[in-house]
């Protein structure tokens, strides 16, 4: 969990107190400047406000930087190079003490797989860098440069890669962005999560929503708020995204909240489509069968490829509602699942209204397993049909949740799926159902991969390599986890999808050799994969001929292939 330390300075010592990103309204109170702390401040937080105002901020897992934040940020000391930051180099101290045992394990010949090594980065290094977000978001791009080429460093070490390597192959691999990106990330999703829930931290919600209005300059705060109320208003304004309040209803507590009936028809979609159609048909009847005078009730959600989301119901028992059955549209770019989610809350609303039993039949078994999990995917929706469950548990009424599979020929299924494609056009309704805490989160998180994919257009014109991995990476390929050489394995699967390119591109670069010979037959200038694939007459006869280089690389991706290849020449590829 991120905490933050905020140092306060009241009459005569410093104290500090740990707050998490739920709870920033004290932080939030002391960045205000007296002249405005009135019109953001509740009254509770004014005293306080007023006797303590904020020095600066600094994190418990980097002590030895606490002065040069409060110093530097707040003008008591001159800043040094933007490029030795003395916040980073001591961050990037603290991370190569990590990165050792990583690069220990990491050892070509006989080390952890590459999935290991990945997840003990994320663990174990990566985690650091994203406790610290708040304060790293501070400080410029320049100075955070360093960050990110310890990163690739790192990189590196897990894939087994040389430095010829491109950056941008490595980070698709491994599925990293850019760290300063991931960096702009975490401060936003804190951000989005409280501008959704403003109930969390109102003082900073307000603040955000107030520098994001047009024409509307940032408060008068002390700087470290400005600079962070900045990057988080130019991120937002980026993404083009308008975030709307939650809606959360006050619902019964926890504990008389009723556990949801859920059964799912005992088929796969493997089996035939009239297989699928038959046992359906039988499990709705089973299900219908202990319910008295049960209702059916179809729900479905729509998302089309333009981001047009909307949600349908029909019922061939109820009666229908005045113009018949219809859809309704959803905010666009919802996802898949709420839009189910949204579906079954009509249900059941429709279901309280008339006070009738009923059999809910939905074909998406995410939304229904939302409905019973400890942490659903979206709250806020299933805590509104959970209230409405508990209302007509209360009523002495039964309701059934049932999945059944799709297009498989049922016909009420088919109607209502058509109702929800055509509620995907209709014109929208005022501000309409917000969207997901996650579908916001999810925005957030897919443009930090945007920057990689503009690198890569740019770049793929003048790049075998990246032309060369972006062929082999359509298939889909997982790393060996298990054996005695699965580091080796690792290791040159990498090689073979990521490619790098010739010596002559890299001549002189730091810690990559002018030229290099093959491994195995001994050629001058020729240590690439190119030459090993299609031209090194030593495994000339264990791979296919006349073939292009990713085809054969497709070839060797095959694991027992690669497997039977190496225990022959444990050089190949490469290995020292």
């Amino acid at each position: 969990m991120l905490m933050i330390s905020v140092f306060i300075l009241p009459h005569q010592g410093i104290s500090s107190g740990f707050l998490t990103p739920s709870l920033w309204s004290p932080l939030t109170v002391a960045l205000l400047s007296p002249q405005i702390r009135a019109e953001y401040s509740p009254a509770a937080f004014l005293k306080l406000s007023q006797c303590s105002p904020l020095e600066g901020l600094s994190f418990p897992c980097v002590p030895s930087t606490a002065t040069w934040v409060r110093q530097s940020i707040f003008g008591r000391l001159s800043l040094p190079d933007l490029k030795n930051h003395p916040i980073v180099q001591d961050l990037l101290g603290r991370l190569q003490r990590r990165l050792t045992p990583l690069q220990w394990l990491s050892n070509n010949s006989s080390g952890i797989s590459i999935p290991v090594a990945r997840t003990i980065y994320i663990a174990f290094i990566h985690s650091v860098v994203d406790y610290l977000s708040p304060a790293l978001i501070q400080l410029p791009r320049v100075t955070l440069e360093t960050l990110e080429k310890f990163q690739n460093r790192a990189m590196r070490i897990i894939l087994g890669c040389p430095m010829s390597t491109r950056i941008v192959n490595m980070q698709r691999e491994l599925r990293l962005p850019p760290l300063i990106e991931r960096i702009y990330c975490n401060v936003t999703c804190f951000t989005v999560k409280c501008l959704h829930f403003p109930h969390l931290s109102p003082h900073y919600s307000q603040l955000v929503r107030t520098s994001l209005r047009p024409n509307h300059p940032v408060p008068p705060i002390l700087p470290a708020g400005r600079t962070l109320i900045r990057s988080v208003s130019s991120v937002l304004r980026g993404l083009n995204i308008d975030i709307m309040v939650a809606d959360v209803p006050p619902g019964p507590p926890p504990w008389m909240l009723p556990t949801p009936d859920v059964s799912f028809t005992p088929t796969s979609k493997s089996e035939l489509p009239s297989l699928q159609r038959q046992l359906a048909l039988e499990h709705i009847e089973t299900v219908t069968s202990s319910i008295t005078d049960p209702y059916c009730l179809y729900t479905d959600g729509s998302l089309q490829v333009d981001g047009a989301t909307g949600c349908a119901v029909f019922s061939p028992d109820l009666e229908s509602p005045p113009g018949g059955w219809f859809g309704r549209r959803l905010c666009n770019h919802s996802s898949s699942t709420l839009c189910e989610l949204y579906a079954i809350l009509d249900a059941v609303s429709v279901v309280c209204q008339r006070g009738v039993n009923a059999a809910i039949l939905c074909d998406s078994k995410p939304a229904l397993h939302s409905l019973s999990s400890v942490q659903p995917t979206h709250s806020t929706v299933v805590q509104q049909i959970l209230s409405f469950l508990s209302l007509l548990r209360h009523r002495n009424l039964t309701v059934k949740f049932l999945w059944v599979p799709s297009h498989v020929g049922l016909h009420h299924n088919g109607t209502v799926d058509r109702l929800a494609k055509e509620a995907c056009h209709l014109p929208p309704r005022g501000a309409g159902r917000p969207l997901s805490l996650t579908c916001y989160l999810s925005k957030v998180r897919s443009a930090t991969l945007l920057p990689v994919q503009q690198r890569r257009d740019v770049e793929r014109p003048f790049s075998i390599s990246i032309t060369h991995y972006e062929s082999v990476c359509h298939h889909k390929y997982s790393y060996r986890r298990r054996g005695l050489m699965v580091r080796r394995h690792n290791v040159v699967s990498a090689r073979l999808r990521l490619g790098y390119r010739p010596p002559w591109q890299v001549a002189g670069m730091q810690g990559e050799p002018p030229f290099t010979e093959c491994r195995l037959c001994r050629a001058p200038r020729v240590n690439t994969i190119e030459h090993y694939c299609l031209a090194c007459p030593t495994v000339q006869h264990l791979l296919p001929q006349g073939l292009p280089l990713d085809v054969v690389c497709r070839h060797l991706l095959n694991h027992q292939v690669l497997e039977e290849l190496l225990v022959r020449h444990p050089r190949f590829g490469g290995f020292k």
